[in-house]
This record gives C-alpha cells, sequence and structure tokens, in this order.
C-alpha cells in the first residue's frame, strides 16, 4: 500500500518546471530531485482535462510504476464541479491507510481556497475513518497538520 501521499493542484509553473525537468532527464532523476518515494499517490486537480492538463502523458509517465497512482479531478468537465478534495473523501480507506503508516502530505497549489479545503477533506477523512482514535475534530486537525508540507500561492 501507499506510503507517502502528494496532493497537489498543479498550476502554470509548477506544471512548467516538471516539464523542462521531464524534458531534460527523463522520469527518474526528476522522482529523485522531488524525493518521489517509490510508491506514491498524486492527486490532480484543475478546470478541464482537454486544454489545462498540458502534462498529463509526463505525469502519467513519471507514476507508472506500480504501486503508484494518478486521481485527478476536473472541476469544469461535469454537470457539478469535482474538486482534488472530494476525490479526497472518495478515496478516504487509501488516504488513511497511507496516513496509518506514517505517510506525508504535500500540497502544492493554490493557497486561497484549495489548501484549505483540502485540508478539511484530510480531516475528516481522519475523523471518519480513525475508529475513535481522535477524541476531537481538533486532535485529527494537529494530526494532519503534522503530516503536512505546502507549498501554497495566493492570488
Amino acid at each position: 500500500m501507499f506510503k507517502d501521499i502528494f496532493i497537489c493542484l498543479v498550476g502554470d509553473c509548477h506544471a512548467a518546471e516538471t516539464k523542462r525537468e521531464l524534458t531534460r532527464n527523463g522520469p527518474k532523476p526528476l522522482r529523485k530531485k522531488l524525493q518521489v518515494p517509490s510508491e506514491s499517490v498524486l492527486f490532480f486537480g484543475c478546470r478541464h482535462r482537454n486544454g489545462d492538463f498540458l502534462y498529463e502523458n509526463e505525469l502519467s509517465k513519471l507514476l507508472s510504476q506500480t504501486p503508484n497512482r494518478l486521481i485527478t479531478a476536473f472541476s469544469r468537465d461535469g454537470q457539478e464541479k469535482v474538486y482534488v478534495q472530494h476525490r479526497i473523501r472518495q478515496e478516504a480507506s487509501l488516504v488513511w491507510s497511507a496516513l496509518e503508516r506514517g505517510g506525508k502530505i504535500y500540497i502544492c497549489g493554490d493557497g486561497f481556497h484549495m489548501a484549505a479545503d483540502v485540508h478539511n477533506a484530510l480531516v475528516d477523512v481522519v475523523v471518519n475513518k480513525s475508529k475513535g482514535q481522535f477524541a476531537t475534530r481538533q486532535a485529527a486537525d494537529e494530526y494532519v497538520k503534522a503530516r503536512t508540507s505546502m507549498d501554497v500561492w495566493s492570488t
């Protein structure tokens, strides 16, 4: 099962750097540079698969080795908006299993809304999957904060 969880909403600047690195050196050096563990899951979200998911092939290749997974959310492709935090809640068992095993969370992207929404989804997962291990929502919040690193920006 997965040890580390990568939760990202990748914007142009991150995607451009990833593309440049992949183009120059291929996926293995990028995995090492980013310290991507051998087991990871990437939650990736943007508005539209077509037009916004510019580096789908590169990300898929980067995470192509089993047991890695790429879970996507495209907020404007369907009748209902689907965001990364929705996918986290849908994959609650996977997320909880990784956290129980000491997994780390890396959130990249919009710090104005997305980061807080993702954090709240993670706290929901901990509260709902921990079978009473965390007596309060505050305790679950502290548990998530202790495992999270962020690279976020605001507009």
